[in-house]
């Protein structure tokens, strides 16, 4: 019982890490509109390679965003994105196009907390440097160990 209060105190902490303040995200009044920043093509760093980003403009309240992993010259992974007030829904693919998630199944981050800056999920915080930076923390837990993956990104223009 002891171990289970501790791993619940240490996801309570890395979960707050992520918080920008306590008021939770239902609480407030999302605006898709507010993150036209994110809208544009990114490059940046993570997982030991370039990762890149693309962002379409909001329609139906819905941003479409899509992610390319490079390792060594060679694509090592596609996400196809979807972000709106519910959180931030994904899908993996390997280079070749094929699923990483059955059919039906897509990674799910909830949306906890947020401003004009900065969107906090529930394993994911990004949030505007500037007009031309972004900035992504990504928490993975990869048997009980957590680990920040963090990604820089600058417009492309």
């Amino acid at each position: 019982m002891k171990a289970t209060n501790s791993i619940g105190t240490i996801m309570a902490a890395a979960i707050s890490f992520f918080l920008i303040n306590p008021v939770s995200a239902q609480e407030k009044e999302f605006n898709i509109d507010n993150y036209q920043w994110l809208v544009g093509h990114w490059i940046g760093d993570g997982f030991g390679g370039v990762s890149e980003e693309l962002w379409a403009p909001p329609v139906d309240g819905v941003m479409m965003g899509m992610y390319r992993n490079v390792q060594n010259g060679k694509v090592s992974f596609y996400e196809l994105i979807n972000l709106s007030k519910e959180g931030m829904r994904l899908k993996h693919f390997k280079s070749d196009l094929v699923a990483w998630e059955d059919k039906e199944e897509m990674v799910k981050f909830e949306l906890l907390d947020f401003d004009d800056n900065t969107l906090v999920f529930d394993a994911l915080k990004i949030y505007k440097v500037d007009i031309d930076n972004i900035k992504m923390e990504l928490r993975l837990n990869n048997k009980g160990e957590i680990k920040i993956e963090t990604f820089q990104f600058a417009r492309q223009k």
